[in-house]
């Protein structure tokens, strides 16, 4: 028996509770008929056009995304600018959006987790502590130092990255790092005062990036996409179950909007 839209709404909230999110942060459902039968759902890091021209070919009346479409206040929907015009297609073609952001990111188990293991380091603590040992970031200590090129190394291996923005001495040996996926410069004060030589991340200002240079942390950004779509794939893979009713499809145009150029 198909699952209905306030179905799916439960059975998700009770593994990720809308309470964990950030208080900036917009996520449930952005769009959607609570009484409409899912037929399948497509998940995507994001709800872009192209995922939406994705859900109407495959069939797929509910999009399940990491980053949240809608995330401030709306006083108009109408075809003439991009969001609109996204809220417009969907609602005329039936199709539901449900987005979970930093509550997957902050939960036990969530998108921080699931890069940590990822990455095959265990042991790691909560950095901004919430609740039931939930919270943004996750503080690693080594058993032995690595060097900071041996370590973009492993990063490397273990994501298959296709590229790495860093900043610090290559020789230097890290034994103390902070992991945050996504974008984890608002954060980096409190890995700093926690004691974290190297922060792990997936987008980076500028600014901020220079003044922790200074302070001697060395940052490795990874690539927002890179850091949270195989993370949120894994997670998704474990819905399946509890979500049993429902077919469950990776979308093919979950993409990051950046192309690397190679001077040949």
């Amino acid at each position: 028996m198909a699952l209905l839209i306030k179905d799916f709404v439960k059975i998700i909230e009770k593994k990720i509770p809308i309470n964990l999110k950030e208080e900036w942060d917009n996520v449930g459902l952005m769009v959607g008929n609570e009484d409409m039968e899912i037929t399948s759902i497509l998940v995507s890091l994001d709800c872009t056009s192209e995922v939406i021209t994705e859900a109407i070919e495959k069939g797929c009346n509910l999009i399940l995304t990491h980053h949240p479409l809608i995330f401030h206040g709306l006083s108009t929907i109408t075809n003439q600018d991009k969001l609109g015009s996204k809220i417009y297609t969907l609602i005329n073609n039936n199709i539901a959006v449900y987005s979970a952001h930093t509550n997957l990111d902050k939960l036990k188990g969530g998108l921080n987790d699931i890069l940590c293991s990822l990455l095959e380091f265990k042991d790691s603590k909560v950095m901004d502590s919430f609740e039931d040992n939930t919270g943004i970031g996750r503080l690693v200590e080594l058993s032995e130092g690595v060097t900071l090129l041996s370590l973009m190394k492993h990063i490397n291996n273990k994501l298959s990255l296709t590229c790495i923005r860093y900043t610090g001495d290559k020789a230097r040996v890290i034994k103390k790092l902070a992991i945050i996926n996504g974008s984890g410069a608002d954060y980096f004060d409190v890995f700093y005062k926690s004691g974290a030589e190297c922060i792990i991340t997936g987008d980076t200002k500028h600014h901020q990036v220079l003044d922790y240079k200074e302070l001697n942390v060395s940052i490795i950004d990874i690539g927002h996409f890179e850091s949270e779509w195989l993370p949120f794939k894994i997670f998704c893979e474990g819905l399946k179950a509890p979500l049993s009713g429902s077919k469950v499809l990776f979308s093919e145009n979950s993409l990051s909007p950046y192309n690397y150029f190679k001077n040949l």
